[in-house]
């Protein structure tokens, strides 16, 4: 077993192992991920080689999950903004002060 080859292993699971969201991906279960780790045999190299591959396959997944979801959300905090804007107005509205809706709509525009 070659030292300098555990510590590549090592090296490229650190990335992939700061949380615990790839673990779960990449391994189907939650829990103590980080003492499942410090079991694992780094003397079978093949097998932890394997468990790296399903890592930075994980990763690669939820990395395009993220890509694809982006556009969804900052849609989402969009509408959200305009939403809290046009509350702010019909309060405002309410109380007969009509400054407020003036600004908000140059906001949104």
């Amino acid at each position: 077993m070659s030292q300098k080859k555990v510590d590549e292993l090592k090296e490229r699971a650190k990335p992939l192992l700061a949380h615990n969201t790839i673990h779960a991906r990449a391994f189907g279960h939650h829990g103590n991920y980080q003492k499942e780790v410090l079991s694992w045999d780094f003397s079978d190299l093949d097998l932890i080689g394997k468990k790296i591959e399903a890592l930075e396959k994980a990763k690669k997944e939820i990395d395009e999950e993220e890509r694809i979801n982006e556009p969804l959300k900052k849609r989402r905090e969009e509408y959200s903004r305009i939403d809290h804007f046009l509350f702010e107005s019909l309060a405002e509205k309410e109380n007969g002060k009509h400054e407020k809706m003036i600004e908000n709509k140059r906001q949104i525009s």
